[in-house]
């Protein structure tokens, strides 16, 4: 004999919420998945169903049906990731990034490099070469290759330089174009 399907109570203000994620067209798909799966289950369908209807496993509906009856809207929000906190932030992360846009000094003999090298580039910001490149490569640079676009020489002003420009992208002023008002 199959078991009932488990009815879950839904508040008239969660409801609300729910219908808008679930018809978003802009909102993360996991997001309307999990609405979806909500509201289905609201109206006491089976897991069975609600899975075949939202694409998704038996056990995926069973978990966020049972994170919205623990924990409300927030329980459908993602949880933050355990792992290794960032070893190099924000900061350091630029100063590499910008570090690469410029040209190497000269070498000892004095002649002209066009090419950074990745260990080069993590010495100088003191993390190691994987790092450097995994960084890079987040940032879609390539510093060892020959044709990339080059800022202004490094001097001793690039670091207040590129502090003063990532501030005015994390804190715009009031009447700066595209400004979202945060």
């Amino acid at each position: 004999m199959a078991a009932h399907p488990k009815q879950i109570t839904i508040a008239d203000a969660d409801r609300l919420v729910l219908e808008r994620w679930a018809k978003a067209r802009a909102a993360e798909r996991r997001l309307v998945d999990r609405a979806q799966i909500v509201l289905m289950a609201g109206e006491g369908r089976p897991a069975s169903e609600i899975a075949a209807h939202v694409g998704c496993s038996l056990p995926t509906v069973k978990t966020w049906r049972a994170r919205y009856e623990r924990d409300g809207l927030d329980g459908l929000r993602d949880r933050p990731k355990t792992g290794r906190p960032l070893t190099h932030g924000p900061e350091v992360r630029a100063r590499l990034i910008a570090l690469a846009c410029t040209r190497p000094p000269g070498s000892a003999q004095g002649v002209r490099r066009e090419r950074w090298t990745h260990a080069e580039l993590a010495a100088q910001v003191g993390m190691s070469e994987s790092q450097a490149h995994v960084i890079l490569r987040g940032a879609d640079l390539r510093p060892h290759l020959t044709e990339q676009w080059v800022m202004s020489e490094l001097g001793p002003e690039l670091d207040a330089q590129a502090a003063e420009v990532c501030g005015l992208y994390l804190n715009p002023p009031e009447n700066a174009i595209g400004h979202l008002g945060r």
